[in-house]
């Protein structure tokens, strides 16, 4: 017996699998409403558009070749609907549902034997903020952005701040995969021993 579709956005989607959920959204009828579903994150922009799944209930189905298209990171889901001549963004206001979501977008493990980048969004950007400092980035690297500015066009303090910030996120990455296996905090604490 097939397992049920779930009635909520997953937290994690693993690349190059099939994702798939249900909305119910009693104010729409899915034989004549489209509701459409934005994945985003700080490099990609992916638009789902909701099917009916026949049974009152919009059905969002995500691919094995979208999921595999996305990058490895975290996104914001946002969803609206059109109706009529009419869009309704689905984020909690005017007595609508709020649909958006947060979600992390994992890499497949058979990428390890395709030569794929490993690193994760974090370690990517430290990767390229350091060899800007150090003056030795690629040409990728220095049009990496954050916000709404490239690296080659950061103050020597403005990257600073960004690497020590992206340095956290790598490090509670790198404790999050040490726990995981179960080895520990990398973190040291600093005992006091008192006679």
């Amino acid at each position: 017996m097939p397992p049920s579709t779930p009635t909520a956005p997953p937290d994690r989607i693993v690349r190059n699998s099939d994702v798939s959920w249900t909305v119910d959204l009693a104010d729409f009828d899915p034989s004549s409403d489209t509701l459409y579903i934005t994945l985003i994150s700080q490099d990609d922009q992916v638009e789902v558009t909701a099917s009916d799944n026949g049974d009152g209930l919009f059905l969002v189905e995500l691919p094995a070749a979208t999921t595999g298209a996305l990058t490895i990171g975290d996104y914001f889901l946002q969803a609206c609907v059109v109706s009529g001549s009419d869009t309704y963004q689905l984020n909690g206001e005017q007595g609508l549902p709020q649909l958006d979501h947060r979600l992390e977008v994992l890499r497949d493990a058979r990428e390890h034997d395709s030569g794929a980048d490993l690193r994760s969004h974090a370690q990517t950007v430290l990767d390229a903020l350091e060899a800007t400092i150090a003056g030795k980035a690629t040409k990728d690297q220095s049009a990496y952005t954050i916000g709404n500015r490239s690296l080659s066009h950061m103050s020597p303090d403005e990257l600073l701040r960004w690497r020590d910030y992206y340095a956290r996120l790598v490090g509670r990455e790198v404790d999050a995969e040490r726990r995981t296996a179960g080895k520990g905090s990398r973190s040291k604490r600093k005992v006091r021993f008192t006679g």
